[in-house]
């Protein structure tokens, strides 16, 4: 995600909310930790679903705090219809308290 998705190149700007969405069905091959500690120390905010066989533990390493907004699991692929309405809300929330963030940084420059 941080070598892809967030990149000036991949169209990520200075200032402006950074939000990453990770959505598996399983467990990964690689170890979760570095990667998602790199994205968090960029400014990444992270929200992990997970669907049918994900590792609830993994889902919380990779997800930003507090886990209980940050970390979903659903039975199935169906089901994530379940979870859009509630995700999109803190989703939009915590994009504006990072675009607060941003500005207050800016002017105490």
């Amino acid at each position: 995600m941080l070598d892809n998705c967030f990149k000036p190149e991949s169209g990520s700007r200075v200032g402006v909310p950074k939000i990453g969405i990770l959505i598996t069905d399983g467990k990964s091959q690689d170890d979760v930790v570095p990667p998602a500690e790199s994205l968090r120390k960029a400014g990444v905010e992270l929200f992990a679903i997970g669907v049918k066989n994900a590792d609830e533990n993994e889902l919380q390493s990779i997800a930003s705090e507090p886990h209980h907004t940050h970390v979903y699991n659903v039975a199935d692929f169906n089901i994530m219809s379940s979870i859009v309405e509630g995700l999109t809300k803190i989703v939009c929330e915590q994009v504006e308290i990072q675009d607060k963030d941003i500005k207050q940084s800016k002017e105490q420059e």
